[in-house]
Order: C-alpha cells, then structure tokens, then sequence
C-alpha cells in the first residue's frame, strides 16, 4: 500500500466508479482495479460492492475513511513546501515536426516564456539530418 493507493481509492470513493477515478488521476481503469484490489488485500476487508455501472461503498469504508483522510491531509500539507522557493535550472529541449507546430503549442512556449525570468529561445529546423538555425 502506498499514497497512491489511498489517492485512488478516495478518487473512487468520491466519483462513484473507476471509469472517473482513472481520469482523474491519470490512469487505466484496470490500474485503479488494481489499486483498490491492493487496499483490500492490505486491510482484509472488501470495500466496494458492484451495483451496474456503480460502485457502492462497503461499510467498513465509513470506519476507515476518516483514518486515509488523515494520511492523505498530511501528505498534502507536506507536498505545498514541495517547489517553495526553488528556481528551476536548466536546459529544455523539445524537439517536433514543423507540420506539428499549431496554435496550442505556440500557446504552451508563450506561457512558458512569460513563467521564466531568464530563458533563451532557439528554432532549428532539422533538414534530412542537418540543423540549420531559425
């Protein structure tokens, strides 16, 4: 069991289904599946009954909850001094097709460069191998 884990489960707690759950956090239905089946494992008890496309809450979960609510609190208190006061450093380089260039992309470096104190930006085309600067 991990923070994941208690992430999804209370994901899966609040949205009713996995469907939602993995959205919401970024992953397959069947990693949810995989997740709650984990914490069930983890604690011996199973904590959602399948009612259609819903899930209904055991209720052992109304016992648990106020305990994983606790965990996930404190991780989130923790996780606010996670980037404070850190400058990020470094070289970023992206490379992509000039056919993939469209509005949203120029939108993503446009935000990205009003977010930078000091940045530089460079185009190369690359031609059959070769860069050229542009």
């Amino acid at each position: 069991m991990n923070l994941l884990t208690l992430k999804i489960f209370e994901s899966v707690l609040r949205n009713g289904n996995f469907l939602a759950a993995s959205k919401e956090n970024n992953c397959s239905q069947s990693s949810v599946n995989f997740h709650i089946k984990n914490l069930e494992e983890f604690l011996g008890v199973q904590l959602f009954e399948k009612t259609g496309r819903y899930l209904r809450p055991t209720a052992v979960v109304q016992e648990i909850l106020p305990d994983i609510k606790v965990i996930l609190d404190a991780y989130s208190s923790l996780e606010k001094f996670k980037f404070k006061e850190k400058e990020l450093i470094g070289t970023l380089k992206v490379g992509f097709n000039d056919a993939l260039v469209n509005d949203k992309l120029a939108a993503v470096f446009q935000k990205f460069k009003k977010n930078r104190t000091q940045r530089h930006f460079a185009r190369r085309k690359c031609l059959h191998g070769l860069r050229t600067q542009g």
